[in-house]
């Protein structure tokens, strides 16, 4: 019950998040340049797409949950919540590497720190390991498609990467 009362809560706080980008932070901070036309892809499409999915998967997360609750009583496990706050936390320093490390090397220390907090043992070599290899497979597979088939441009770091 504490675990769909959990879900309940993140999905209620990722849905105002994400709420907040769409009509808030995406119109104040990404600027589309006047040259492009209605049919071309600007720069907000992808921040727009993207938040908008997490919009709709927030509001079934919420649905889903409300069904399986009868009171609604929202308790926070404290392991949870630094969980949560820690994610946070990574995606503020991962906004503010991007422009530093760049696109690759930060989402590979990204998705290696989301794995290894979602992995339930304990961090041993090869979990890490296999965490890391994960992780850049994933981010260069991104990067690959993003940039050859939707001729996507992601912020390249001090190494050029």
């Amino acid at each position: 019950m504490n675990e769909q009362r959990n879900e309940l809560v993140i999905g209620i706080i990722f849905l105002i998040l994400s709420l907040l980008v769409i009509f808030f932070i995406i119109p104040v901070w990404v600027e589309t340049p006047a040259y492009l036309t209605n049919s071309a892809v600007g720069p907000s499409f992808w921040p727009y797409t993207i938040t908008s999915v997490c919009c709709v998967i927030s509001f079934s997360m919420i649905l889903t949950n409300i069904k399986q609750i009868s009171k609604l009583r929202i308790n926070i496990n404290k392991g949870k919540s630094l969980k949560l706050i820690f994610i946070f936390t990574l995606f503020i320093l991962y906004y503010e590497l991007i422009s530093i490390l760049g696109f690759i090397i930060s989402t590979i220390f990204l998705s290696l720190a989301l794995i290894m907090m979602s992995n339930p043992g304990p961090a041993s070599t090869t979990s890490v390991l296999k965490a890391f290899g994960v992780s850049a497979l994933f981010t260069l597979l991104i990067y690959f498609i993003f940039t050859n088939i939707a001729q996507t441009q992601f912020p390249t770091g001090f190494l050029g990467v």
